[in-house]
């Protein structure tokens, strides 16, 4: 490879890593970058919270908990001050009989957002679950 290839790469690499920094993403599923002309062109498909949610969501539905578990685990470590992200884990544990676990990200969501119906909802109904 050429040293002004190299550079080239270099730059752009650097230039993605800069772009992916500054946007709330959790995960690129694909990306590309390439130089047109003094231009960089960051092509990108990304996955946020949300997207992990939904997927989680849909994995519960579907009764396909290690995917379900994987796909909510990753919401949480994407945005664990999120109250929502804990509440649809809570479900998703209590569908897999974890009810302990379950209260737990119940009680978190809880702390996050203590004035919610449906969060006190869903840590009245674990706790009696619990019992």
């Amino acid at each position: 490879m050429e040293s002004a290839q190299l550079r080239d790469q270099l730059q752009a690499t650097l230039g993605a890593q800069h772009v992916s920094k500054m946007l709330p993403v959790g995960d690129v599923l694909e990306a590309s970058v390439r130089r047109e002309g003094g231009r960089l062109r960051v092509t990108a498909q990304l996955v946020n919270t949300v997207t992990h949610l939904a997927l989680g969501d849909a994995r519960v539905q579907q009764w396909r908990w290690a995917d379900a578990e994987r796909e909510l685990d990753r919401s949480v470590s994407l945005d664990p001050s999120n109250p929502i992200v804990h509440l649809w884990h809570a479900k998703m544990l209590l569908g897999m009989g974890d009810v302990a676990a379950a209260v737990g990200h119940a009680k978190m969501a809880r702390v996050l957002d203590p004035f919610t119906a449906v969060t006190n909802q869903m840590l009245s109904g674990r706790l009696l679950d619990a019992r």
